[in-house]
């Protein structure tokens, strides 16, 4: 039997989201000690490494619940779909490995960096973890024409909304060395006196005008969806609540007004860590 903090440990999960996990029933404890403390048995174990898998692959909660508390054929059902998906997956990211490999055999003559850096400054201000090499990265090449990088889009998981998140935004999201990214070749590009010399000239260009932009579009649309919002929320009671990807202090943000205010926050902050960075070169 193992304690909470053990599993926390040995999960790489923390001891809040074990609590959690406990508190809308999806991972019980195996029992709980005299002393009060919660304990779990291999059983348990091989129930959370099940959960995690699938919330790795970014299944709801309650999807979760219902595999995990479900059959044997269900849960074998829905393993077997994610090993096809995942297949077609890998599939793609070797295809991006091949066209990055091409890329820096061939050197940056065909690219054009310009758009490279504009691209990677939209994704670091925003924090766009879904775009940063992981699915959402687009290319585009007009006959004659040197590659551009773009457009940019996919920002559902961006703007410090998603629970990953919850660690802090001091990191580059472009060049993430974690399990799910892996090394990518913009990690060498911001290694690169040129390109660093590139990225922070543009950026010392359109720091300030980005964020006077975003602050005017996040409060003028605050404004313009109010009643939106309101209708929306009333519809669904999930202001305040972690519903998906979120980050787990939703909570901290229970109106619609709060949850600007920490978007805009959140952009002042972001660029101060930018800032910080190329300051450095």
């Amino acid at each position: 039997m193992k304690t909470v903090q053990e599993v926390s440990r040995l999960a790489h999960v923390s001891v809040r989201t074990l609590h959690y996990y406990d508190s809308i029933g999806l991972l019980k404890p195996t029992q709980i000690s005299e002393a009060g403390y919660r304990m779990y048995d291999a059983e348990a174990l091989a129930k959370l490494q099940l959960i995690l898998l699938f919330r790795e692959l970014k299944f709801p909660l309650r999807e979760i619940s219902e595999i995990v508390n479900g059959t044997d054929e269900q849960r074998n059902r829905a393993l077997e779909e994610q090993i096809k998906l995942l297949k077609k997956q890998q599939a793609h990211t070797e295809n991006l490995i091949t066209l990055a490999q091409g890329i820096l055999l061939r050197g940056t003559k065909n690219l054009d960096l310009e758009s490279v850096v504009d691209w990677m400054i939209m994704t670091e201000l925003s924090n766009n973890t879904d775009c940063a090499w992981r699915r959402s990265t687009y290319f585009t090449k007009n006959p004659g024409e040197k590659l551009v990088m773009g457009p940019v889009w996919d920002f559902d998981l961006a703007f410090g909304n998603f629970s990953k998140d919850m660690a802090g935004f001091d990191t580059w999201v472009s060049t993430s060395e974690d399990d799910y990214v892996g090394v990518t070749w913009s990690t060498y590009l911001l290694e690169d006196p040129e390109f660093q010399a590139l990225f922070k000239k543009r950026w010392e260009e359109k720091r300030s005008e980005l964020l006077e932009i975003a602050t005017e579009e996040i409060w003028e649309n605050y404004h313009l969806l109010s009643r939106s919002a309101d209708e929306n929320f009333q519809r669904w009671q999930i202001l305040g609540k972690k519903v998906a990807f979120e980050r787990f202090d939703t909570k901290d943000y229970p109106t619609y007004f709060s949850q600007m205010v920490y978007l805009e926050n959140f952009l002042i902050d972001r660029a101060a860590w930018i800032d910080s960075q190329v300051e450095a070169w």
